[in-house]
């Protein structure tokens, strides 16, 4: 995984549904204006007419919809001199003033996930890295995650990260105020012309336990096979879906929850303990469309 990351605290885990909110146009499909994708920000949007071309819609290069994100940092004219300036895309609004940095607002949010996932893919000529920072709000209490994306060779990498810290359990409830989201094509002093970050499909997971599926559309059939597995097994369904699979221990623990994009899936069971799982499909908008049994014997 390309990417590490790292909890800013500024300061017992609990079940919750699955039908909860998601990041706005998470899958970066709308655009209303050609400088930024509906619902986020960017510096055209801080400062009108300001470095427009360092974010735009990529309909070619993409994981799922109609289209991705596309973030570069380049040079830009600031009065008589060149600047090079990251391009950024923002969940929520930014706002500039000559005498003060950037300023993110986040937007109101009232769920606790999690698992947050998001693809991106990431290029640059020489040595530089991408950010990502997501910060829920909870009161006075602020917990932020920062993520520095590193290259991936011109191909995309899907993101999953679990959020079970201590900080974050113990201090955002289940009802936070405000989330922000942040990705940014260069981070820190090691910024490079060129580089350029595409991020697609970002969004949410949230912890229930396996009695949550019982209302489930039937209509799209699932079954995995070999089963039982020892290494490798498959997912495949009836029909295309864009959501997310979650598989859970005779515990009900979560063991893993992954980004499902088409008919099929690969999960690699070579490290899960021998035991019997269930697994359950979700659409983008967290409904549950069906659920099965997999076991793992080696």
């Amino acid at each position: 995984m390309n990417v590490k990351f790292t909890l800013l605290a500024m300061l017992s885990a609990t079940v919750l549904t699955l039908s909860a909110q998601q990041p706005t146009n998470g899958g970066f499909n709308t655009w209303t204006n050609a400088t930024n994708p509906d619902g986020w920000s960017t510096w055209a949007t801080a400062v009108p007419g300001y470095a427009a071309t360092l974010v735009t819609q990529d309909n070619a290069s993409k994981v799922e919809g109609t289209s991705s994100v596309k973030i570069m940092t380049d040079s830009i004219q600031a009065g008589p001199n060149l600047r090079l300036i990251p391009g950024f895309t923002s969940l929520g609004t930014v706002t500039y003033s000559p005498l003060s940095p950037l300023k993110f607002t986040g937007v109101p949010f009232t769920f606790r996930p999690d698992t947050v996932f998001f693809a991106y893919k990431y290029t640059t000529e020489q040595t530089d890295t991408g950010l990502f920072l997501m910060q829920f709000i909870d009161g006075n209490v602020s917990i932020a995650y920062t993520g520095q994306l590193e290259t991936t060779n011109n191909g995309w990498v899907s993101i999953y990260y679990l959020m079970n810290d201590t900080a974050y359990l113990n201090n955002i409830s289940t009802t936070p105020d405000s989330l922000l989201l942040v990705f940014q094509s260069s981070y820190g002093r090691g910024a490079k012309d060129n580089s350029t970050l595409w991020v697609d499909a970002v969004r949410f997971g949230y912890v229930a336990a396996p009695s949550f599926v019982e209302e489930i559309d039937n209509r799209i059939q699932v079954f995995v096979y070999p089963n039982p597995a020892s290494d490798v097994a498959q997912l495949q369904l009836s029909e295309n879906v864009n959501g997310t699979v979650m598989v859970f221990d005779a515990q009900g623990r979560v063991v893993t929850h992954e980004l499902l994009a088409g008919n099929s899936h690969l999960f690699n069971v070579a490290n899960w303990a021998n035991g019997l799982y269930t697994y359950a499909v979700f659409n983008q908008q967290g409904k549950a469309l069906n659920k099965g049994k997999l076991s793992v014997a080696k």
